[in-house]
């Protein structure tokens, strides 16, 4: 083994060691998703260990004032996608972004289901988007959850 990082560690030789170690990875095709199954079946609803490194390194509040914004800009982002206000580049661009940023925001289901829906419109264009419903379930799903763990105030019901 040539690469290798020593103790102690430093959090930037540790991601910098992960990139380059990725980029010598071989690009792997994604496994097929099964017909009927939502991309989001096997992600879970919130990843907890990133909401507990959130709160660890930015503190409690300005985690939940993050959750709180993420919750805010895609419920705007999925209504804009509902309406069909997005031409073909525009669609991608906004899933690209929602994939993105679930993944951030520490909502790896509604990641899964972005990241499907971004590889599909790659893969066949087009301005339509049938995974709408899916993205806006895993977004419930996600906004429940967060409220649950008292990470943000629960939805009104």
């Amino acid at each position: 083994m040539d690469d290798v990082v020593v103790k102690p560690i430093k959090k930037a030789r540790l991601i910098a060691a992960m990139l380059q170690a990725l980029a010598a990875q071989p690009a792997g095709k994604a496994p097929a998703q099964r017909p009927g199954v939502p991309a989001s079946a096997a992600a879970p609803v919130v990843d907890d260990a990133a909401m507990a490194a959130l709160a660890k390194d930015l503190g409690p509040e300005i985690r939940d004032g993050l959750v709180t914004i993420f919750l805010s800009e895609t419920r705007a982002r999925l209504n804009r996608l509902a309406a069909a206000e997005c031409d073909a580049a525009s669609l991608l661009r906004e899933i690209h972004s929602l994939a993105g940023a679930a993944g951030t925001a520490g909502a790896p289901a509604l990641r899964a289901e972005a990241r499907a829906a971004e590889e599909r419109l790659r893969r066949e264009g087009g301005t339509a988007l049938p995974e709408g419903a899916a993205l806006a379930e895993a977004f419930a799903r996600f906004e429940e959850a967060v409220g649950a763990r008292g990470i943000v105030a629960a939805k009104a019901a």
